[in-house]
């Protein structure tokens, strides 16, 4: 059934064997029970089906995988495994006995065992697809825009509030809904989108400009070329106060914080600010509101308004070494 030589077991046949191993004195013994199965040798293999019809597959049409079935005999044999082979890997390959056509043309799976090299073969045969008729759509009836009108024709400002424009184009239904938008004057107020509903956006004026000011905004239809206008006006809003957050600050030497000028009312025409320090030396301020620390000592930071400069706000920055 086995050998044994030096401490290594040979099989030699299907069986049981004890392994017995002696000290030089005979005075002690040990035993190693072995069992050798028997190895069956494959003794032939067949793979179904044995021809096959495959269409190469396209974006268009696509077809159901093929799988070839193998049998091996006996049904018992020790080792099963199977290498699969194309004759012509240019027209179909092969893996674990899944084809894949590639082009069109003739080739011959085969199936080889590891045991034995038993042999079976299933003959291929690719055709290209059968072309499908593309089906030609029909076309959708055009709408042609009959007319673009606007909400309203004219649109007050007040201030920095924004306000929204809304197209409406007829008929309803008409196939071609896209607008341009266009403004006579780009300084008073500036168009926000490209739909049928956008924002206007005033401009801030430039400081003593308190007069109304007037743009006219116009949409063009971009089938058949319709428009409709909107006089836009903005009037001017004052500055009735500036506040500073946070109000006191407290720093050691090179630290910096952004303090934040809120401008009343929100809708206030011009809402920047002017940022100054009492003491540069020991406190610095950028044109953002970014203090910087930089030595010890106290400074106010005032933030005073663009458009009216008796408008302030301050905020005390202590500096600590």
């Amino acid at each position: 059934m086995a050998t044994v030589n030096n401490g290594v077991v040979t099989a030699i046949s299907g069986g049981t064997a004890t392994i017995t191993v002696s000290t030089t004195d005979g005075k002690f013994e040990a035993f190693c029970n072995v069992t050798v199965n028997a190895v069956i040798p494959v003794e032939y293999i067949v793979i179904w089906p044995a021809s096959v019809r495959l269409y190469v597959s396209r974006d268009d049409v696509v077809y159901e995988p093929v799988q070839l079935t193998p049998t091996i005999l006996p049904e018992n044999a020790t080792n099963k495994a199977i290498v699969w082979t194309s004759s012509n890997p240019s027209v179909v390959t092969v893996s674990n006995g899944a084809l894949n056509p590639v082009a069109a043309g003739t080739a011959t799976i085969i199936a080889t065992t590891v045991d034995g090299d038993k042999t079976a073969a299933c003959n291929v045969t690719v055709f290209e697809p059968v072309p499908v008729p593309v089906p030609v759509p029909e076309p959708e009836p055009y709408e042609p825009v009959a007319n673009i009108s606007l909400h309203t024709t004219t649109l007050t400002i007040n201030g920095s509030e924004t306000k929204t424009l809304t197209a409406t184009i007829l008929p309803f239904i008409a196939t071609n809904k896209n607008v341009t938008w266009t403004n006579s004057e780009p300084s008073v107020a500036y168009v926000s989108g490209s739909g049928l509903t956008v924002d206007i956006i005033p401009v801030s004026p430039a400081v003593g400009v308190t007069t109304p000011r007037t743009t006219i905004i116009a949409v063009t239809s971009e089938d058949g070329s319709k428009t409709a206008t909107c006089a836009v006006t903005v009037h001017y809003v004052d500055v009735t106060g500036v506040s500073v957050s946070p109000s006191t600050v407290t720093k050691k030497v090179a630290e910096s914080e952004l303090l934040t000028a809120t401008i009343s009312p929100a809708n206030a025409s011009i809402k920047t600010v002017t940022w100054e320090s009492s003491d540069p030396s020991k406190v610095q301020v950028s044109p953002n509101g970014t203090i910087m620390a930089l030595s010890a000592g106290t400074a106010t930071i005032t933030a005073k308004s663009d458009d009216d400069s008796t408008k302030t706000s301050t905020c005390t920055v202590t500096v600590n070494p």
